[in-house]
């Protein structure tokens, strides 16, 4: 048998190599959100490369209200850490009243600045004594892949102690950090010491309970310390005091902090390090997808300036579905959405809709891809 010829040198396309630090760049999304009745919403993110903190954004690009209390960090566009504030006190029949978390669109308020590279959550909520304060949460870029955090009760001392006197819990509130990364393979570190997980063997035994593998006050945590271009720090000044728990539950180890929030206004910085600059010669997305980030996939843009998939219906009804809700099924030769091959107007074919199938659910075509902010022309033919 002959020597096999050598091939090529196999480069991932996903291998990081080189990054340094960036300024951040602000981008709002529009959607329609689950949670209100699909009314539209807007999700805001600072993007450093190939790093980016997000308010309104979870796991596969999910965007809806329902935690506005949470922001997310993406490295790599896979969930690496979750910050999140939880509070409330107790109001009139024992109903609690929330601070920061379960709050509606309508309750709810983000503004954004692109010039400071700024985003600002905010809502009112009712005290005790019938008035109305804010509280906030704020993202500020620093430059050079620092971004600094910071929130506010809206509740002052005086205002907390005169409502304690009366007897009424207030001005409590919690911090929560999870580690959505894998945290076993890249590392942890709080204030520069190296944090040992339970063994496996140990949180399956005790499946459910939460295990308490450090306590204290922390001003630094490094996520993956020995690989800069996929770790991020968080610092804070004044120190963050709770403990760190590890679980075993629903078939998976979590890693989660929980501090116990002991100022009404404060902040933590999000370092980044050294991040991977935009690749200017990829491809561009399509339709919103990056296909080169996920799979090094590239894909010719559309020659053709219709956003309609298979507009002559050449073929048939690909890229068509039945509108959703209730539809009842009539037997019947004749098909109430067919193709007609020969008389269409742009192509051979056109769709044929039929007066037969009355109780048969209503077509409809796949989502079109579209930009905030463009005007686009809608036009069709049709004849009896």
């Amino acid at each position: 048998m002959g020597q096999e010829a050598a091939g090529p040198d196999f480069l991932p396309p996903f291998e990081l190599k080189a990054g340094k630090r960036m300024d951040g760049e602000l981008r709002v999304t529009s959607f329609l959100d689950p949670a209100s009745g699909n009314q539209p919403a807007e999700s805001s993110t600072l993007v450093f490369g190939n790093r980016r903190l997000a308010v309104r954004e979870g796991k596969n690009k999910r965007m809806e209200t329902g935690q506005d209390n949470v922001l997310s960090l993406f490295v790599n566009e896979v969930p690496a850490f979750n910050f999140i504030l939880v509070g409330s006190y107790p109001g009139k029949d024992n109903k609690n009243i929330p601070i920061f978390d379960g709050q509606r669109l309508e309750t709810a308020k983000i503004s954004t600045d692109a010039k400071k590279g700024s985003i600002r959550w905010s809502h009112r909520y009712p005290l005790p004594d019938g008035t109305e304060t804010e509280a906030y949460y704020e993202l500020k870029s620093q430059g050079g892949s620092r971004v600094e955090l910071s929130w506010n009760t809206g509740i002052t001392p005086e205002q907390v102690a005169k409502f304690r006197a009366e007897g009424i819990e207030i001005g409590n509130y919690s911090v929560y950090f999870e580690i959505k990364g894998d945290y076993r393979k890249e590392g942890l570190k709080i204030d520069g010491t190296g944090i040992q997980p339970r063994s496996v063997d140990e949180l399956k035994a005790k499946e459910g309970q939460q295990q308490v593998i450090w306590e204290g006050t922390l001003h630094e945590l490094s996520f993956a310390p020995n690989k800069p271009l996929h770790g991020f720090t968080i610092q804070s000044q004044e120190g963050l005091t709770g403990s760190l728990r590890e679980v075993s539950q629903y078939g998976r180890l979590d890693l989660n902090f929980m501090f116990v929030g002991q100022r009404r206004r404060d902040s933590v910085i999000f370092d980044l390090g050294e991040v991977v600059p935009p690749d200017k010669d990829a491809p561009p997305p399509i339709e919103g997808h990056d296909l080169w980030a996920q799979d090094a996939l590239h894909i010719p843009q559309s020659p053709t300036r219709n956003l309609f998939a298979n507009p002559s219906f050449d073929q048939g009804l690909r890229h068509c579905r039945f509108w959703t809700g209730g539809g009842g099924y009539q037997p019947s030769d004749v098909l109430r959405y067919d193709v007609d091959p020969e008389n269409g107007l742009f192509g051979k074919q056109a769709m044929v809709i039929n007066p037969v199938q009355a109780g048969l659910v209503d077509v409809m075509s796949f989502a079109l891809p579209t930009e905030k902010g463009k005007t686009y022309t809608f036009s069709y033919h049709a004849k009896a």
